[in-house]
Order: structure tokens, then sequence, then C-alpha cells
């Protein structure tokens, strides 16, 4: 077996990879520890000081200083530890994913639309032969899996057979638009409570956490229609009582004043019955 040399002296780059250890707010304290004992021995300190200044044995100390000798800063990491066997097998766990990917009626729950984790857990214990696996366990097979099957996002299936080209379009739009054009994605957003705080809200000031009255009176709702130039990032908008035809054809007449000097506006909006209902009316070009 080699000798291990005692003395140990750090390059630039070693010492400012232990130093970054050590000053840092997330590391691992033992990973600390053991660094600072790297730092105290390579400063000139002897054993019996860097461990009475760290507190610890002066078997650790050189426990540490031998390991860092011979394998540098990765063998200041904690070795690999050898894990329990597993409990389940890889088959095993591959139907719960089965399982969780699958429709819960067609496993009796004809209540749900989705999984939750205790009906799953159920499920899989009553649909797998010979096991017997705890919510955690279904737990950390999902996470393994990045498999969420209790969350769902919006998906709108068109039945327009041309929708394919007009995505790609409107895309392109975005993407890359025009130069000597403007943009605009136009929308409306309803039922926007517009209420007022009953006591003016009070600001923070040192020492004192800022304030605002939790009882509020309701002015009833609003519905805003706005424009986004996806060029410059400018915004125009507009509040209404209602959302009609008329409140859009209002509000697109105020995008044509600000826009007046331009000579094309592409204006890219959805196929709300408000927007049917203005097209008509509308001036060609």
């Amino acid at each position: 077996m080699p000798k291990i040399k005692k003395t140990i002296r750090l390059t630039e780059e070693e010492k400012e990879q232990l130093i970054k250890v050590v000053n840092g707010q997330k590391s691992e304290q033992r990973l600390v520890l053991r660094s600072s004992i790297i730092l105290m021995l390579a400063g000139g300190q002897s054993e019996k000081e860097v461990a009475k200044e760290l507190g610890v044995d002066i078997k650790t100390v050189r426990k540490w200083r031998d390991r860092y000798t011979v394998g540098g800063f990765d063998a200041l990491k904690d070795l690999p530890r050898s894990a329990a066997p597993g409990k389940f097998s890889i088959v095993q766990r591959c139907e719960v994913i089965a399982i969780a990917c699958d429709k819960p009626k067609n496993y009796g729950y004809h209540t749900h639309n989705q999984w939750n984790l205790d009906i799953l857990t159920d499920a899989v214990n009553k649909s797998i032969k010979n096991i017997e696996m705890s919510r955690s366990s279904v737990a950390r097979t999902l996470n393994m899996n990045e498999l969420k099957p209790h969350k769902f996002r919006m998906w709108l299936h068109s039945k327009d057979p041309k929708f394919k080209e007009k995505v790609n379009n409107i895309v392109s739009l975005y993407v890359n638009p025009p130069k000597d054009a403007v943009v605009l994605c136009i929308d409306e957003k309803t039922g926007m409570q517009a209420t007022e705080r009953i006591v003016e809200t009070v600001m923070p000031k040192p020492e004192h956490t800022g304030r605002y009255e939790y009882e509020y009176v309701r002015h009833g709702t609003q519905a805003l229609i706005a424009a986004f130039d996806i060029k410059t990032g400018k915004v125009l908008a507009q509040c209404n009582d209602t959302r009609t035809a008329e409140d859009l054809l209002a509000f697109m007449e105020e995008v044509a004043r600000a826009y007046c000097e331009e000579k094309k506006i592409h204006v890219i909006w959805d196929n709300l019955n408000i927007h049917k209902d203005v097209r008509p009316n509308m001036p060609p070009g």
C-alpha cells in the first residue's frame, strides 16, 4: 500500500473549490466540515489544532486528509450505500403505471373521472396478483416515472379539416412577424370583479409590514377587451359593463385610430360568437 503524504498542498483551483463549498449556503454540512479540514491543514495548522478548532476527533481529521490526498475533492463525498433489495419487481411497477394511465371506470370506479392516490392504491391491490402495495409505494412508483394521473390540462379538439394549416399560419405570424405589418392578438376576459377596499391600504415601513383591510365593496363585474402588440409589447385595453358585438366594434375602432399610420394590420383572435358578429360589418382590408 503506497504511503500517504501528511502535508497537503492545494492548487488555486482546488482551493477555490473548497472555499466555495465552505461558504455555500446550500452546501451539505458534512461536506463543509470535510472541506474545512483540508483548507486548515493546507493553511499550515496541525492535525491537533484542526481537531480542536472544529470539535472533532483527530482520527476524523486524519481520515479525510488521507481520503483527499488519494482521491481529491470527490473523495470527500460519501460513498454510495447499498440499498435494501426492492420489494416490488419491475413488472409489478409497470403494471401500476399501466393502471394509472387507464381510466378509473375500467376498474369499477364509475364516480371518478380521474385518479387520486387512495383509489389508485386500492385498484392496484385489487388488480395485480400477489401484491400488497402501500400508498407511499404507489406514490414512489409514480414519482420515479414523473407520472401525475391526478393532473389534467385543458385540451380543445377541432373538427376543422384545415385546422393544421390554420395553426401553422397563426404560429408563423407569432414566430416570424412581417416586418412591414403590425400583429395584434385580441382577446376578452369576462366576469372580472370590480372591488374596492373599505379602508385605504397601509403601505409598509421599516419594521412594519404593509396591511390592507379584508372587507371590500363590490361594484359589479367588468369585461376586459385587450389588444397585445407582439412586436412592441404594447397593450391597448378597454373595460365595459357588457361584452357584446357592439363593444368589440367600438374597441376595434379605437384600435384602428391607434394604428392608423400602419399600412397593414394582422388581427389574431378566436372564433367567439361576438367576433363572428363583427366580421360582416368590418370594412375590407
